[in-house]
């Protein structure tokens, strides 16, 4: 399901609950695929699209790139891949989190990258 479809499900005047939990699944991507292949059946998934990653609309500079590639050690898979945390945000902001407020989570995000940069002794991404 896409998050449009979610959305239009929890504002659907027959819906009793406007309560919604989101399983985001941390790993790997083949660790990821293991773990969702385990859920039950009936659990509904939610398929992130490109109109939904609201930070990249219009950003040349930010079309191709998760915030989390400068950290990644695995190498060989598209860049366009979204880290957890970006795909969580972005199903936020589609179920109806304001922009801003996913924006502020983006920095916090990249404020933990930039730390875990320095710590590495790299150069952040911000350039702090």
């Amino acid at each position: 399901e896409t998050v449009q479809d979610i959305s239009r499900l929890l504002h659907h005047p027959s819906t009793n609950s406007k309560r919604i939990v989101i399983i985001a699944i941390e790993g790997t991507w083949r660790n990821a695929r293991r773990m969702v292949s385990k859920l039950e059946p009936h659990i509904p998934r939610i398929a992130i699209h490109d109109g939904d990653i609201f930070w990249r609309s219009g950003n040349e500079a930010t079309l191709t790139k998760s915030i989390l590639s400068p950290l990644r050690r695995q190498r060989g898979g598209p860049d366009g891949n979204l880290c957890t945390a970006e795909a969580v945000i972005a199903a936020l902001v589609g179920l109806g989190m304001s922009q801003e407020d996913g924006t502020q989570l983006l920095r916090l995000v990249e404020t933990k990258i930039d730390l875990t940069r320095r710590y590495q002794g790299k150069p952040t991404i911000s350039g702090a």
